[in-house]
């Protein structure tokens, strides 16, 4: 089993160079600077503001749970505060806000 230890100091720089390149790229992504709100209830054919807490307009959104198969969209773009949504029935959800 191959240990970092036992690597010259070039070939570990140039590990540190790599992962250190990696997570820049994860920082700077989008879809992983958001936040995660969970049960939320929609009730069918009313709008709900959910506060976000990003403190910036919202890029996008992406249910990551449902207990049912509805359909859910934006009521209004949303705001620096806020996600306006709408569904055409009763649901519970999750949702990813980045």
């Amino acid at each position: 089993m191959s240990s970092i230890r036992n690597k010259p100091l070039s070939t570990n720089k140039q590990s540190w160079e790599q992962l250190s390149n990696v997570v820049a790229a994860l920082q700077s992504s989008p879809i992983l600077d958001g936040v995660l709100k969970e049960q939320i209830t929609l009730t069918s054919g009313t709008s709900v503001a959910i506060p976000h807490l990003l403190r910036r307009r919202v890029r996008g959104w992406t249910v990551v749970r449902k207990n049912a198969n509805v359909s859910i969209w934006e009521q209004k773009d949303p705001d620096n505060n806020n996600l306006y949504l709408i569904s055409d029935g009763d649901v519970v959800i999750n949702l990813w806000i980045f």
